[in-house]
């Protein structure tokens, strides 16, 4: 397993795994995903096993209170002190082992090891378990309804 930064050659794997994962959401059209890249491509991450990409994450400097909207381009962002992780999705062939708490827990240590204070997320399709394992807490804050029913906004403070 192997953790390495988002190349150009991964987004159409991206994009399969993301129409696999995602059966309560639209999925986000390249444009919107590439952004986030753009943005921070320090904070996106894939993890290949047997060199094929089996799941991804997509992190960014965020300064906002409320959490960015899907579908839309990430819109300018002028530094921070926090990190909004906006997706972690891993393919149906790697689920179990392991590849989704790797990808997390390369950023949490990126995080710690940068300037940063604090990581945010909202938790979808019932993952809310997962990021509590990780260490996430939830945050009484509301969330845009794009996110679906079950969203929750939960947070790591940095230490």
């Amino acid at each position: 397993m192997q953790i390495v930064p988002i190349s150009e050659r991964s987004w159409s794997r991206i994009a399969e795994i993301q129409r696999e994962v995602y059966v309560d959401l639209e999925p986000e059209s390249l444009a919107v995903l590439q952004r986030k890249w753009e943005v921070s491509p320090e904070h996106c991450l894939v993890c290949k096993t047997a060199g094929e990409v089996a799941g991804y994450l997509l992190a960014h400097v965020w300064n906002r209170p409320q959490p960015p909207k899907l579908y839309e381009l990430l819109p300018e962002v002028e530094g921070g002190a926090e990190l909004f992780l906006h997706d972690l999705a891993v393919a149906e062939t790697a689920k179990g082992q392991g590849v989704g708490a790797r990808l997390a827990q390369q950023l949490i240590d990126d995080a710690r090891a940068g300037r940063y204070r604090r990581i945010s997320l909202v938790s979808v399709q019932e993952s809310e378990g997962f990021w509590r394992h990780m260490g996430f807490s939830p945050v009484a804050s509301r969330v845009a309804p794009c996110y679906g029913d079950d969203a929750r906004l939960m947070a790591m403070e940095l230490n």
